[in-house]
């Protein structure tokens, strides 16, 4: 064999050599991935179990009508004066009326 065809294979050999390694570091981050990408899989298995857990309760909640009442009132720039123990709420304008 000359020594022109012997250096070509010789070349040939080291890239074949570099694309090996290239291809191992490609598998290797590729099954990194993969792992990571199981791992977020389980962990939305898990978020979504605690979901569906949560909208299958219904919610407890507890409402103070007063308290609701002057912060919806007050949200609409009022002011609320109560007598003592009166069911009759006066309403006073915060707005000067023109």
């Amino acid at each position: 064999m000359s020594k022109k065809n012997q250096n070509v294979f010789e070349k040939v050999a080291e890239k074949l050599d570099l694309l090996l390694e290239e291809l191992q570091t490609a598998n290797s981050i590729l099954y990194a991935l993969g792992s990571e990408m199981f791992d977020i899989g389980d962990k939305i298995d898990t978020l979504s179990a605690e979901v569906d857990l949560l909208r299958s309760e219904p919610l407890k909640v507890s409402v103070d009508y007063e308290k609701l009442a002057d912060a919806i009132i007050m949200a609409l720039g009022y002011t609320v004066t109560q007598g003592e123990k009166s069911a009759e709420i006066k309403f006073q304008s915060r707005k000067k009326v023109t």
